[in-house]
């Protein structure tokens, strides 16, 4: 079994185990989910990340390297959702993604829909209908 990430359909509704880019991006509705959202130039590039993939592998290590390479470069990068839920049930993987992001806002926040994009220059997040300055 393995944690394997596709390429979204819909960059407005980025679902579980799925990436994308734009210049605005969404999730599908969290849970106990994370999303890495990151910035270069005028574009974001969001990857949703659940505990425990579609064929029930855990989030790993390996899993955080492969979602770290999706984001590719960046100048800014969002870690946002069930920050805390994910430290208290994965710490080792969790942590481990974390030191692997270049300097992360981690926002911790309760179910929801979330995203990010660049707004006039100004990085913002989407925070459940409100955008809010990184």
């Amino acid at each position: 079994m393995s944690y394997n990430f596709t390429q979204a359909a819909n960059v407005m509704s980025i679902a579980e185990q799925e990436y994308g880019g734009a210049a605005e991006i969404r999730f599908s509705n969290f849970t106990s989910c994370i999303g890495l959202i990151a910035r270069k130039a005028g574009n974001v590039t969001g990857v949703h990340l659940v505990m425990f993939s579609n064929t029930d592998s855990a989030f790993d290590n390996a899993a955080a390297n492969a979602a770290i390479t999706l984001l590719g470069a960046y100048t800014h990068v969002v870690v946002i959702g069930q920050t805390e839920m994910w430290n208290d049930n994965l710490p080792g993987p969790y942590q481990y993604l974390l030191a692997g992001l270049n300097n992360p806002t981690v926002i911790d926040v309760n179910d929801g829909v979330y995203g990010g994009r660049v707004e006039n220059g100004v990085f913002q997040t989407y925070q459940n209908g409100y955008y809010v300055n990184v």
